[in-house]
């Protein structure tokens, strides 16, 4: 089907479903769950602490309302617990959500820019994580991952976000190699009446480094039946600065723009959803280029239903239409206007999911398919010379349709669980041309070699996972798990015809060419793990070992174009590789006013096809939080420690960088039960270091930073939130 007819079949259906996966896998948090009491969290979401009962209990379930609010919530237990863990909620006062993931054992963030963000977890990022938003795949339009898919929800908007820890189910999403992470937005709540009921909450912060601010405001009129939800979200900054000068550009604005409806009568619920997002003039420093702008529409219809043996049928279709433009001169200084560049890049993209599950005697089967189409066509020419043009990307196509099986069984204090997935996955591209053909036999044979290679190429993969828990007694779990999984080669690493800058968001100063025969990378994972906790404390660690064959990075290239590539490119190919490493978390509840808790990972990546190292892996890093919170006054003061990183990629020609530590304090007065403060400082101690998972600095004629540089971490920086919401608001699940 033609993309044009996929977008009006996408417009002229109405149903989809935002699904809430009973007994889905997520990392253990330092939540105390009781099965006959309601925690409550010890502060604002950022402070997790509760009442009793062991820390990784299996009795019960966590959920909260409206905690992306930054209200005040209870946690309320019921039913059956989500097995491995419960959702974790944190605060940011950055702008990308990404951050809301950076507690969580085993996680790093990449960051290329304020508003280009990446989680990497165990050692995988890109397009290696699946990110989901109420159901949807978020597929970024810029071929450097500008806009990574968690960039695209506010995090003053998230209800719940789940990391899946190790292997993630089959049935999360389609390729799921390196994790996923689920992100569920407030939908807004239906009220318990027919009569009308209008809710809302607004939120807005600041922040003195860049002199940054943020508003989101959300309302919702409900009934029994029916809801309309409005919502909006502006954020804008100046350059941010560093214990040494500015970072220039960083400077972003956006604006963001919501509606939603629902229905729901007896057993099913309908939900539309419509996002517009318009970004504009926002730096990224770590990429060869800034973003002009970035526009587009995102639209998300869902139905659920269940019947009266409490099967649940939930079916689901979303897409977007995205326009990004990209230069190197418009936020940067630029002196030659012959170098001038621009790219615009857009995106048409549309996905399903079908999913039954079923209850039975001896199980829970979850049976489904689900699809998954991106187009994308990315441009570069000079506005100062009509005649200069290059098209990187024509019409790449990339579809993917898999089915899969679950099964789940109780069997005394023994639990399993089993999943096998089919994807069929067809990649494609139209030919490409370029000024820079006509003028360098080079890069003329790269294009001729490009358009004359078959490059519609079809994957035929397939994942299982089995996971096996053991309930010792009610403080002591351990689990076991072994798991293949596979993913097809992004449309950057297949049909990037000519060394450019374009990575996908490694970010690494580089140019880099792809390679059309690509295969398939396939991981094979053995995991295991335990959870421990008491009325007092808790412990939750994670074991595991990756084998990747056709691991996909980039290697020397012999395609050097020259004229083309002044930094010597790399070609993306496949080789072998090994990840291994340990991530845990603890607790410890001194008294009903005093909580410490804290994480460490570790994650070791080498090459097994020759002695190098994987490139761009995060060091051993731990953080301790002690937390205080005595009525409506909370306060919690957290410290980070990050090792140094010297074993790097020599391939990959990958800096070394310094270890590190860094503190943060943040307080919060719950002034009402409708009106919160929080008050906070990040880079408490005014240190400067550089992340090594941060870009390379790019930009030229800054006194400040010279290119080449990793970009440092910004100053102090001293914030402020409000957060009130008008309205009755349901305690619970959001």
């Amino acid at each position: 089907m033609a993309t044009s007819a996929l977008g009006q079949a996408l417009l002229a259906i109405s149903f989809a479903v935002a699904m809430d996966v009973e007994g889905a896998k997520v990392w253990p948090v330092a939540l105390s769950v009781d099965a006959a009491a309601p925690a409550v969290f010890l502060s604002h979401p950022a402070f997790y602490g509760a009442t009793s009962s062991p820390a990784f209990s299996r009795a019960g379930v966590v959920q909260a309302g409206a905690a992306q609010a930054g209200m005040l919530e209870e946690v309320v237990v019921q039913g059956d617990r989500l097995r491995d863990g419960a959702d974790r909620y944190t605060f940011t006062p950055k702008p990308d959500t990404a951050y809301l993931l950076e507690q969580a054992p085993g996680v790093s963030i990449a960051e290329n820019g304020p508003l280009s963000a990446m989680p990497s977890y165990r050692g995988m990022s890109s397009t290696r994580v699946a990110v989901l938003l109420d159901g949807a795949q978020i597929i970024p339009s810029g071929p450097n991952w500008m806009d990574p898919p968690l960039s695209y929800v506010s995090s003053a908007n998230v209800a719940r976000i789940r990391l899946y820890r190790g292997l993630a189910p089959v049935s999360v999403a389609p390729e799921t190699l390196g994790g996923a992470v689920v992100v569920d937005a407030d939908p807004g709540e239906f009220a318990d009446a027919l009569t009308p009921e209008l809710r809302g909450r607004i939120h807005a912060g600041a922040q003195d480094t860049g002199r940054g601010f943020n508003t989101y405001a959300t309302t919702t009129l409900s009934s029994r039946k029916h809801l309309w939800r409005l919502a909006g979200l502006y954020q804008h900054s100046s350059d941010l600065e560093f214990p040494g000068g500015e970072i220039t550009p960083t400077e972003y604005q956006r604006k963001r723009y919501e509606f939603g409806y629902g229905y729901q009568n007896g057993p099913q619920e309908w939900r539309f959803n419509y996002m517009r997002n318009d970004t504009a003039d926002a730096g990224v420093p770590a990429l060869a280029m800034d973003i002009a702008y970035f526009t587009g529409d995102f639209l998300n219809l869902s139905r659920k239903a269940v019947n009266r043996r409490g099967s649940v049928l939930t079916t689901s279709v979303y897409g977007s239409r995205l326009e990004h433009a990209m230069t190197n001169y418009h936020l940067r200084p630029r002196a030659n206007p012959g170098r001038w560049r621009r790219s615009k890049a857009d995106l048409s993209n549309l996905g399903f999911k079908v999913q039954m599950d079923l209850q039975g005697k001896g199980g829970v089967w979850k049976l489904g398919i689900d699809g998954l189409q991106a187009v994308h066509n990315v441009d570069v020419d000079n506005p100062n010379n009509p005649d200069f043009f290059i098209s990187v990307f024509n019409q790449a196509e990339r579809r993917i349709v898999g089915v899969f099986s679950e099964y789940l069984r109780h069997l005394g204090a023994w639990e399993i669980d089993l999943g096998i997935r089919y994807n069929h996955v067809v990649s494609s591209a139209d030919a490409v041309d370029g000024t820079p053909a006509q003028n360098s036999p080079a890069a003329a044979a790269l294009l001729d070699g490009f358009n004359s290679a078959r490059r519609r190429r079809t994957d035929h993969n397939w994942d299982a996972v089995a996971k096996l828990h053991y309930q010792v007694n009610p403080q002591f779990v351990w689990y076991a798990g072994v798991g293949r999984k596979s993913r097809a080669p992004s449309y950057q690493e297949r049909y990037l015809w000519l060394p450019l800058g374009i990575t996908g968001g490694r970010a690494d100063g580089f140019n880099y060419v792809g390679d059309v025969t690509l295969s398939p990378e396939i991981a094979y994972e053995g995991e295991f793990g335990f959870d421990l906790g008491a009325d007092t404390y808790a412990v939750s660690a994670g074991f595991f070992y990756r084998r990747v064959r056709d691991y996909i990075q980039g290697i020397l290239s012999a395609s050097t174009a020259p004229g083309i590539s002044q930094s010597g490119p790399l070609q993306f190919a496949n080789v072998d590789a090994e990840l291994f490493g340990a991530d845990v978390e603890w607790r410890y509840q001194i008294s009903a006013r005093w909580l410490l808790n804290g994480q460490a990972g570790y994650v070791r990546g080498r090459r097994t096809d020759i002695s190098d190292e994987l490139y761009r892996l995060a060091p051993f890093n731990t953080s301790l939080a002690l937390s205080y919170g005595a009525g409506p006054w909370q306060v919690q003061l957290t410290g980070r420690w990050v090792s140094r990183q010297n074993k790097v990629s020599g391939v990959n020609r990958e800096q070394p960088s310094s270890g590190y530590a860094v503190a943060k304090v943040q307080a919060s007065w719950q002034v009402s039960p409708r009106l919160r403060l929080v008050l906070g400082a990040d880079n408490l101690f005014q240190r400067r270091y550089a992340d090594h998972l941060g870009g390379i600095y790019r930009v030229s004629a800054n006194p400040h930073l010279a290119a080449g540089e990793k970009i440092p971490a910004g100053n102090r920086s001293f914030y402020a939130q409000v957060s009130y919401q008008f309205g009755e608001f349901r305690r619970g699940e959001p």
